[in-house]
């Protein structure tokens, strides 16, 4: 799953005290959600990592990245466009 390892970037780009990191992931993740609502390329539905909600510090914003990934898993991408909105909220704050 792409969204995975956006996930892993983020956390390691924001580790490090990247400015650019959040605006980084989220346009990211918006362009891979277009991707994903168009049909327009075969991407991994496969969750390889279950858990890695965990690796953030902050438990709101980890339950949205569970919620959001299971929703994709799903292919529910009503739903999860709108958790990727609140994704992006949480991220601003």
């Amino acid at each position: 799953m792409p969204e995975s390892l956006l996930w892993h970037v983020y956390l390691e780009l924001r580790s490090r005290g990247e400015p650019q990191a959040t605006t980084y992931f989220i346009s990211s993740l918006k362009t891979l959600h277009r991707r994903r609502t168009i049909g327009a390329a075969s991407l991994p539905m496969l969750d390889p990592n279950p858990g890695e909600h965990r690796m953030s510090d902050d438990p709101f914003l980890a339950e949205l990245w569970r919620a959001y990934k299971k929703c994709i898993q799903n292919n529910r991408t009503g739903p999860a466009a709108q958790l990727l909105r609140d994704i992006e909220g949480q991220l601003q704050q």
